[in-house]
């Protein structure tokens, strides 16, 4: 059987965006035949060495604060390479690298050249000059993403943009998004007792606008008579205190609901009571090369996205009115007028919608859906020979 070795700096599984990401491809990879290993950093909660039969090959970062951080700095490379030494890798294998770590692409590209396996990346961010801390790691993210990327044998980019940005080198692409399996929790049909509620749940890299979304439900509940809930799952009570201008010492409005840290279960049970999802985003580099995984992860439960028109999520797969409420930019009065929208729809609206939401994530996003148009692009990876 062939294998492909997916490698990254992630925590496996079920621990953010990128291990969701992970996890879906890696199911599609298994259903189109592969064997599917994870070189990954482990969850402390998984104790097995598989997960959905997706094999788990646990790379370790030492103990000791100084040790752990230094690994998290250097040691990536060095741990993931000893891990694939024991696999004993050659032609018929492939790996693909998810990580923004240059020195883990040369290190692994530079020991399957040597085995005869084939080498691939996986790509859902670009980042631009402002978002480094100096101007060092730029250049080296600009190596990465202008030399090293562009020439490996293949490359899943996240978006379009993405894609567009990695031309011009040897790899072949394919455009992959976020990937979703609608039958992984039970189906809860939806429910409607008289209050909106609305979710944004907040992960890795912010790229949503905060400030102005918070701005809004402040105006919408100093405005509306309906009964309407906010809830907020990885934001800090304190900052929408802050953003809302009101001292730590005060009440926030009962309205607004800030979760603290839920697992994963919790979530899809938070997920399955909510009508909304809240995302408002400006129009950057990163926000056009970004596919948000919350979008197809509570569309599964028929939650509605209200989302800024930017990237291919609503270029390509959300259509206003029918599974989502668009908007166009993302400042107060845009987002007020959103929620506006949302909340003069009628129960008959919210359930067609819901519904629509739930059809789009079963014909478009299930990873079953994708798994023959991955296994031929990947023969024909196996069979490029150059």
């Amino acid at each position: 059987m062939r294998r492909i070795f997916i490698c990254g700096s992630f925590s496996f599984p079920r621990s953010g965006a990128t291990s969701n990401y992970v996890q879906y491809f890696g199911m599609a990879l298994k259903e189109c035949g592969y064997e599917v290993h994870i070189v990954s950093l482990k969850n402390s909660e998984c104790r097995w060495s598989r997960y959905k039969d997706l094999i788990i090959d646990e790379i370790r970062y030492r103990s000791g604060r100084f040790m752990h951080y230094m690994d998290f700095k250097t040691g990536l490379n060095r741990a993931t390479i000893k891990c694939l030494k024991t696999q004993d890798l050659g032609d018929n294998d492939i790996v693909i690298v998810y990580s923004h770590n240059l020195w883990l692409h040369q290190s692994v590209r530079h020991f399957c050249k040597k085995n005869g396996a084939k080498v691939g990346a996986v790509v859902v961010e670009y980042f631009p000059k402002e978002e480094f801390l100096n101007k060092f790691d730029f250049f080296l993210y600009q190596i990465l993403m202008k030399k090293a990327i562009p020439n490996y044998d293949f490359i899943f980019p996240i978006s379009t943009y993405i894609e567009k940005k990695l031309s011009g080198g040897r790899a072949k692409q394919m455009v992959l998004p976020i990937l979703a399996d609608p039958y992984e929790y039970e189906h809860k049909e939806k429910t409607l007792d008289g209050t909106r509620r609305f979710i944004f749940p907040a992960n890795g890299k912010m790229k949503d606008a905060l400030e102005n979304m918070v701005l809004a439900i402040g105006e919408v509940l100093r405005e509306s008579k309906v009964c309407v809930e906010f809830h907020f799952c990885g934001v800090k009570k304190h900052d929408i205190l802050k953003i809302l201008k009101i001292h730590e010492e005060d009440e926030l409005d009962p309205r607004i609901i800030v979760h603290d840290w839920l697992d994963y279960q919790e979530l899809i049970y938070l997920y399955q009571k909510m009508d909304f999802l809240l995302l408002a985003r400006d129009i950057n580099e990163m926000t056009k090369a970004n596919f948000p995984s919350k979008v197809p992860e509570v569309m599964t439960y028929g939650v509605i996205p209200i989302a800024s028109r930017v990237g291919d999520y609503t270029k390509y797969y959300l259509i206003d009115n029918i599974n989502s409420v668009l908007m166009q930019g993302c400042n107060k009065e845009v987002i007020v007028s959103a929620i506006e929208r949302a909340l003069e729809l009628s129960d008959s609206d919210i359930m067609h919608m819901a519904d629509a939401c739930v059809d789009t994530i079963t014909n478009q996003f299930d990873y079953r859906n994708w798994t023959e148009k991955i296994k031929d692009f990947l023969e024909q990876i196996y069979d490029n020979k150059n």
